[in-house]
Order: structure tokens, then sequence, then C-alpha cells
């Protein structure tokens, strides 16, 4: 599984050679943010990585062959990857949830507040749905993308 390539800012890496403690990174599988932390340690003739994970602050061993492992420069939420198609179809659009997998607004600062409710309303109830059916609680994405949410929402009304 393991692909020989040069390293793409913001990309997958599939080369080991390319990354150094301290890279900021994020952990796919099948389509599913995973992982998002600091690169602690690495054996790259080995396709393994050490990350300091960002959510949990627990320390995570990561295989190339078993991920899609992606550098990552911007804030701490998900981008869309070749690995994770957005969801599509009037299903995805009337959804009443927003999933850690769908597309999220890279910049909260250009919605309209009628927007940023929707948006906080969609991703409270998917909140909601996790808290319900997951043993382990919400996803972490959803926790993040709630947090901003909120700020975004608490900034506009403040202006």
């Amino acid at each position: 599984m393991t692909e020989i390539s040069a390293h793409i800012p913001d990309g997958d890496i599939y080369d080991l050679q390319s990354v150094h403690p301290g890279d900021r990174v994020e952990v796919w599988d099948r389509g599913v943010l995973r992982y998002r932390g600091r690169v602690e340690e690495l054996v790259p003739h080995l396709g393994v990585v050490w990350i300091r994970e960002t959510w949990t602050w627990e320390r995570k061993m990561i295989t190339v062959d078993d991920y899609c492992v992606r550098s990552y420069s911007g804030p701490y939420r998900p981008s869309m990857t070749p690995h994770t198609p957005p969801s599509t179809g009037p299903a995805a659009m009337d959804s009443t949830c927003l999933g850690p997998s769908d597309l999220f607004p890279t910049d909260l600062a250009e919605l309209s507040l009628v927007e940023l409710q929707v948006l906080h309303s969609r991703i409270s109830r998917q909140l909601d749905s996790e808290y319900l059916t997951d043993p382990a609680g919400p996803h972490p994405v959803t926790t993040d993308r709630h947090h901003e949410v909120v700020l975004a929402l608490d900034a506009h009304t403040s202006t």
C-alpha cells in the first residue's frame, strides 16, 4: 500500500524521509479523521511515526501501511481530502446533522448570523447523536467544530 512520493504540503505523506519531529499531521482511516497531532518520533525506513494526539494528548504509533497520513498546517479542523469524499446529493443537503467527514466552512467569519445558527444547530444535533450512540462519546472533530461555531456566534453577536 505504501507508495513512494515526495512530501506534498497539506497533502498525503508517503515518504517519511520528509517528516520531522514537530510536524503537524492528520491520520485518516477509510475516509475518517482518526487523529491529529504533532510528530514526536519516526522510523522512516519502517514507515512508522509516533504522534502526540491533539485532542487526548495520547501518544499514538502510526504506520503508513495502515493509515493515510497527511501533513497539516491549517487550523485544527479537518480538511477534505481525496480520501474523504464529501457527502453529496439531496440527503446530505437536507441532513439535520453535520458529521465529522462532512464539509465545514474554512472561514466562519464570512457566514451570516443565520448561517452560523443553522451550522450550530446541525453540529449540536450531531453531538447529541454521538453522545447517544457511541459509548466513547462524541467524535473529536464534532466537539472541535462545536467550539469554533460557538466562538464565531459569540464574536458575531458582540459586534
